[in-house]
């Protein structure tokens, strides 16, 4: 069970690795207190999913629920290619940005909580589990996009276009 918990946990990883790999290529910085919260709130919404799994199962199906999930990362992608021609000021995600990051990375965790929660699998190992992985995927990412970007500065804003068409690429095969 345990092997399955860690497993689970470092697919619902692949988003926020790309995410931060985005976040890496447009130089934007993430807090240390902007982490926090993205953690904290990854780790409350992936418990109330695990806890309340059945019945949020059927308030709303899990279709919908991987919908919302791609819509958001979507959108993010789109707001990235808009913003790509302001790239000269210093970026940094703050706390009340965090929420809405943590929310787009949590909705697949949600979804892999409330199928735990329909197998039996209870408790907050999964939850905080995902939520480590997510950050340190978010991280780890974020370390990666800034040394592709360190290569060729030449090439900063089409970096930041890829990148939000990495974003819409993840958001359409999800």
């Amino acid at each position: 069970m345990l092997l399955t918990i860690i497993l689970l946990a470092l697919s619902v990883s692949v988003d926020a690795f790309g995410i931060g790999i985005t976040y890496g290529i447009k130089k934007t910085v993430i807090p240390i207190s902007t982490k926090i919260v993205i953690f904290i709130v990854s780790f409350i919404l992936v418990s109330i999913s695990v806890i309340f799994g059945y019945l949020i199962l059927k308030l709303l199906p899990k279709d919908i629920i991987d919908l919302l999930s791609s819509l958001i990362l979507f959108c993010m992608g789109l707001m990235i290619i808009y913003k790509a021609s302001d790239l000269n000021t210093a970026k940094i995600i703050e706390k009340n940005e965090a929420i809405s990051i943590a929310l787009a990375l949590s909705l697949d965790a949600m979804c892999v909580g409330l199928t735990c929660s329909d197998y039996g699998i209870y408790g907050l190992f999964y939850p905080l589990i995902s939520s480590v992985f997510q950050l340190a995927s978010l991280s780890l990412g974020g370390v990666l996009g800034k040394k592709i970007i360190s290569y060729n500065t030449k090439y900063i804003k089409q970096s930041n276009i890829l990148s939000g068409i990495l974003l819409i690429i993840i958001a359409i095969f999800r």
